[in-house]
């Protein structure tokens, strides 16, 4: 028993390790401390129409913020035993996973390796969409959703948006004109199969913050391409598709929503 204690403890702390590395990692992209590492400099290197404006980047630091407090939260809730114990043999390995995937994330697209970086989102999606499925149907990892679920659908939502943006990087990035009609055509297609894919995710696993991040995603998109906006590749054909995609994607989500309200009351 002791021995099974010590691993889940390790496990426990490399996962806060990982997450401060994360971090800091995160918030020297996002703040352009180091030049060689900055989000401005891979934003810049190869602008699109399926870029949203930079504040809406920022959603990362508060995602990794979030879960390392629900992690550390979670480590503390004594009182919630059947919690406790999932969150030891489950939840940490998981968590140190994640965060592994980030890091590696973050190195590789900072340095503009455009197609490695796609390669490893695909990957990282496909692990946190088994993660938000093992939260989905183990009821002990639901409540409180505050700690877990939310902050792992959150993640879940902006990982489906960036993976469709680094994809589309990396066809402009090979010298592709985005401002091509096909090109156009395809980030329409891409909007859409984000709203779709998060939609379907939302509505199979009823993680509700699974939306927000790609409304959040859409806003930028919206904000960089409105009729007055200063954004250089500004189109207003995709203007139109994003505002479409945007009030359907919102009308799904408060029926989804509201649809889930009412189970959990009866």
């Amino acid at each position: 028993m002791k021995q099974k204690t010590d691993h889940h403890i390790l496990y426990f702390r490399l996962a806060m390790v990982m997450y401060l590395l994360v971090l800091c990692l995160q918030l020297v992209f996002d703040t352009s401390f180091i030049e060689s590492i900055s989000l401005n400099q891979v934003l810049e290197e190869v602008p699109h129409v399926l870029l949203p404006v930079e504040f809406t980047f920022y959603l990362w630091p508060i995602i990794i913020l979030w879960e390392a407090f629900g992690l550390f939260a979670g480590q503390r809730r004594q009182a919630f035993t059947t919690f406790d114990q999932s969150y030891s043999l489950l939840v940490a390995p998981k968590l140190v996973e994640l965060s592994f995937y980030h890091t590696v994330y973050l190195l590789i697209w900072s340095q503009q390796l455009y197609l490695f970086t796609f390669i490893l989102m695909v990957l990282y999606l496909r692990r946190i969409i088994s993660f938000m499925k093992l939260i989905s149907y183990k009821s002990s990892l639901n409540e409180p959703s505050w700690l877990l679920k939310l902050p792992i659908g959150l993640h879940t939502g902006w990982l489906i948006s960036m993976t469709a943006h680094i994809f589309y990087s990396y066809l402009v990035s090979k010298g592709l004109n985005s401002h091509n009609g096909w090109m156009i055509a395809l980030a329409c297609l891409l909007i859409l199969a984000i709203a779709t894919g998060s939609s379907y995710l939302y509505a199979r696993y009823g993680n509700q913050a699974i939306m927000p991040a790609v409304l959040i995603f859409q806003l930028g998109l919206l904000y960089h391409h409105y009729p007055r906006s200063s954004f250089g590749l500004r189109h207003n054909f995709f203007y139109l598709v994003i505002a479409v995609v945007f009030i359907l994607t919102l009308a799904v989500y408060i029926r989804y929503l509201r649809y889930q309200i009412k189970q959990k009351t009866f």
